[in-house]
């Protein structure tokens, strides 16, 4: 996995949780 991968995969997290946050299913926030 190179950095770029990385970072991405850790970008699709963030929106992912975000997204799960915005409903109101998201008990943790990480930023």
């Amino acid at each position: 996995l190179n950095l770029l991968d990385q970072e991405n995969k850790q970008r699709l997290e963030s929106a992912l949780q975000t997204r799960r946050s915005d409903t109101g299913n998201g008990t943790r926030s990480q930023s």
